[in-house]
């Protein structure tokens, strides 16, 4: 969960982004350039939002469960998030177990695929701390979205793209 909570924006304009959202398959995180999905593992009846509560936005809890604030939504506003998720194929395996931060160097050294690494930099170190070894990834072209497999974890990447 700690990983989730560290993309979470506090002032998106679209305020379901602001928290993390949960449906019978996944929860999901998003800054709009990063997104992670976890594998749900609980059994829900309907789908909710975790309050972020740095948030600065209206939208407020409806329950309390393990000291968590819940809003229950019977008709969430969030974006399909599995739409966006491409195909998998073209994996790439590692051979080793990278780190996130090394995943992300071999992919631009390999594929050409740019990533912004002096404005993400204090959420990459985080995100490499939290996520632990990368297993595979998944890459189509260096304008594509970038997914990053890592256990329980994915990790959905726009890349940054330069148009000459």
């Amino acid at each position: 969960m700690e990983l989730l909570k560290t993309i979470l924006p506090k002032n998106n304009p679209r305020k379901e982004l602001n928290h993390i959202y949960v449906d019978n398959d996944n929860m999901v995180a998003t800054d709009t350039t990063i997104m992670i999905i976890k594998k749900n593992i609980l059994s829900i009846d309907k789908p909710l939002l975790i309050i972020n509560t740095h948030a600065k936005d209206d939208i407020k809890s409806n329950d309390i469960l393990d000291n968590m604030m819940i809003n229950y939504c019977d008709a969430p506003n969030y974006p399909d998030y599995k739409r966006i998720v491409p195909k998998v194929e073209n994996i790439t395996k590692l051979p080793d177990k990278y780190s996130f931060i090394n995943t992300l160097y071999q992919i631009t050294s390999e594929h050409g695929v740019m990533f912004d690494y002096v404005k993400n930099a204090p959420l990459y170190k985080k995100m490499n701390k939290l996520l632990g070894e990368v297993e595979a990834y998944q890459v189509r072209d260096k304008k594509s979205i970038v997914v990053i497999y890592s256990g329980d974890y994915k990790i959905i990447m726009m890349p940054l793209v330069v148009w000459l």
